[in-house]
């Protein structure tokens, strides 16, 4: 009777196993937590092509405390390149007009943007992490003045370029979170105005970034030595970090927010793949 009991509950696993196998055969194995949280936040496929782009891109594929988790989707923090990747749903969950500005000068905008089925990876410039109550609120009224709603303001979402004005003597606030500002209206003024009200003769972030973007365009959609052309990207980064032009804001402790705090812990943790790599 037990020899009977015991080739039932066999028979019962083997069978068992025959069910589940051929799913888990059909699942293909992700990369680690990194794919797993994005295809968690948006999809597999997506998940996959952001993996395959952060390959292209030369960096390491951040694990567990490497990056910072958001409402759409993470961010990975470089010391060593002085810049912050951004990778959100292309269709964010908040959407009542929302819009990436893409040349507002008070607005921080991607050095390159990267396209991965309904993702987005943008590849953000650092800034000083130094920032005012006050400079959040002048920051909101000028962007008011042509069309735009600073929503989510606050010093959690300004940061500082190494740009110096006479109003602005420290270097020029801006929004860092492009999903922090909408639209008032359907049709926003020229971004020349906005110059014009600041007193500004060129765009603090062309003559900052402008020719880091031509060097990845010409890199990521080069049909030869593109590898070659992306690693001197980064080294263009790298050099920027040291002239000051990008900055690990995230490592100032003038300001110590959470999400600072958070960010400082992760970047460190990352930096330790490049080692690894």
């Amino acid at each position: 009777m037990l020899r009977n009991a015991f080739r039932r509950i066999a028979n019962f696993f083997k069978s068992l196993w025959q069910r589940i196998h051929p799913l888990a055969e059909a699942a293909p194995a992700t990369s680690g937590p990194f794919e797993d949280y994005l295809a968690g936040k948006m999809n597999p496929d997506t998940a996959r092509k952001v993996v395959t782009d952060f390959k292209k891109l030369q960096l390491p594929l951040p694990q567990e405390g490497d990056f910072l988790k958001g409402t759409e989707g993470a961010l990975v923090f470089l010391n060593r390149y002085g810049v912050v990747l951004r990778i959100e749903k292309t269709k964010p969950e908040f959407t009542d007009n929302i819009v990436r500005l893409g040349h507002n000068p008070l607005v921080l905008r991607p050095i390159a943007s990267i396209k991965a089925l309904d993702a987005i990876i943008e590849i953000c410039p650092g800034t000083h992490s130094d920032n005012r109550e006050r400079d959040s609120a002048k920051i909101k009224e000028l962007l008011a003045k042509v069309g735009v709603d600073f929503w989510d303001d606050g010093a959690h979402n300004i940061g500082r370029l190494p740009f110096k004005t006479p109003q602005f003597p420290d270097g020029l606030p801006i929004v860092i979170d492009r999903l922090a500002v909408s639209k008032m209206s359907e049709h926003l003024a020229p971004v020349k105005k906005l110059l014009e009200i600041m007193n500004l003769d060129k765009d603090p972030q062309q003559h900052l970034y402008g020719k880091l973007s031509e060097a990845f365009h010409d890199a990521w959609h080069s049909t030869d030595g593109d590898a070659a052309k992306i690693a001197a990207f980064w080294n263009k980064c790298a050099a920027s970090v040291k002239d000051g032009t990008l900055i690990a804001g995230w490592n100032e402790k003038r300001r110590d927010t959470y999400k600072i705090s958070d960010a400082r812990r992760e970047a460190k943790h990352y930096e330790r793949s490049f080692g690894a790599a």
